[in-house]
């Protein structure tokens, strides 16, 4: 299995998962660098099957998983304990950079705790998932393949020294809410931020570049920008021939698995 997975700089990716028996020992095994990061649904969910629910439960969890700062996660943590000891100590033994944004490394540029990309993607192919193998497969590359070629073709509009647009409107609200920012210079180096609490991303910094009178786009990091979007689209899925151009095979044709009745006899 290791031959087959290779991944140069392990340390740069992060998988999540719903965290199934035996995976994380098999990511150890594999690819024993990279992140891991936990569904907070399927978190609530095993919380729940251990024995602890509530609304007021849930939204504390919710609370400390989207929280950005480890101050803040502990002020959490606190108000969990004053809720539920047993469900504190349960969720103390889940390793926090797996589930709370506030331990998140920084590295990938991406906060999401829950699996909607997964969901889209299931949607995506819901059509194919009926068929044989080789349909199957089919549908998919199909689907991929315009995909692509749509989003690069979209890409191409926009302006290579921007941002990509939803990011630029993200930011540009952003941009709005760090007018209520009050900067105050200690030295070359410091500054004290006078305004609301803190978030991500950060409305302090904001004020400290037009302090500078510097231009907030200059920091926002190459992972949002277009030209990023299209060097991972610049890539296609090239067209292929159908099946009766494809080379035979000296291999036995695969037969479906047996189909086994397991209705006892008498019985409907």
């Amino acid at each position: 299995m290791n031959d087959l997975i290779e991944i140069e700089e392990q340390y740069l990716w992060t998988f999540m998962s719903d965290k199934k028996k035996g995976l994380i020992e098999a990511f150890d095994l594999v690819l024993p660098d990279v992140s891991h990061r936990f569904y907070v649904r399927y978190l609530l969910n095993n919380l729940k099957r251990a024995g602890y629910s509530g609304m007021t439960l849930k939204n504390a969890l919710w609370k400390a998983a989207s929280t950005t700062t480890i101050d803040r996660f502990d002020t959490c943590g606190t108000d969990l304990f004053e809720l539920d000891k047993d469900a504190y100590a349960w969720l103390s033994a889940k390793v926090p950079s797996e589930w709370s944004r506030s331990h998140f490394s920084s590295l990938p540029k991406c906060d999401i705790l829950l699996n909607n990309q997964c969901e889209v993607f299931n949607k995506f192919i819901l059509d194919a998932r009926n068929k044989s193998i080789v349909k199957l497969l089919e549908t998919i590359k199909h689907l991929l393949m315009t995909r692509i070629n749509s989003n690069r073709k979209k890409a191409e509009k926009w302006n290579l020294n921007d941002i990509c647009p939803t990011i630029k409107k993200n930011l540009a609200k952003t941009m709005k809410k760090a007018a209520n920012y009050i900067p105050k210079r200690s030295n070359m180096w410091n500054y004290e931020v006078i305004g609301p609490v803190e978030g991500v991303p950060c409305k302090h910094a904001i004020s400290l570049i037009w302090l500078k009178n510097d231009e907030v786009l200059n920091y926002v990091d190459d992972f949002y920008k277009v030209d990023t979007y299209q060097k991972i689209y610049e890539a296609s899925i090239l067209p292929m021939n159908g099946s009766d151009f494809w080379p035979k095979s000296s291999n036995p044709p695969q037969f479906p698995p047996s189909y086994l009745n397991n209705k006892k006899k008498g019985k409907k």
